[in-house]
């Protein structure tokens, strides 16, 4: 095999594995957020943890954000769940900016719809956004409910 047989062979393969890694993990994740997550801005659980687990801690969380968003970044040229990998990175990312863009993605009606309809069909509540209303062709009164986290679990 030539060098780019085999650059393309791990290619496929890597490509594969990110789509059925995002196809198990990524609703997973999204189902085990607590509704509040978006909105509260509470210091994390860990933050009263001893010195050497937190910082250990923030180190995994940062790690795994970092993971997720480039393989989010990826996955929008390849096949995945990319828009929902990189809300999820950048969730866990402490960076600058992060917020910004994390807030960008959540006003968008398809993404935070997206999301409520995962935690629906687990029976969980749906995300509690801090994002104004914005009207959408493309949504209607169900969906509107699903982007600001309101009304019952059908």
């Amino acid at each position: 095999m030539t060098p780019y047989e085999v650059a393309i062979a791990w290619l496929v393969g890597g490509s594969i594995v990110m789509f059925v890694a995002s196809l198990i993990f990524l609703p997973l994740l999204v189902v085990r957020l607590p509704c509040d997550y978006f909105t509260n801005q509470a210091a994390p659980r860990f933050a009263k943890r001893r010195p050497i687990v937190r910082v250990l801690l923030i180190v995994s969380k940062n790690l795994l954000g970092t993971v997720l968003l480039g393989g989010g970044i990826l996955m929008l040229f390849l096949p995945g769940q990319g828009i929902l990998a990189i809300l999820i990175g950048l969730a866990l990312l402490d960076i600058p900016g992060a917020q910004r863009i994390k807030m960008r993605l959540l006003g968008q009606p398809k993404v935070i719809v997206a999301l409520n309809k995962l935690r629906r069909m687990a029976r969980r509540d749906p995300l509690q956004t801090p994002c104004p209303q914005r009207s959408h062709p493309d949504t209607g009164p169900d969906s509107q409910e699903a982007l600001h986290g309101k009304g019952n679990l059908r």
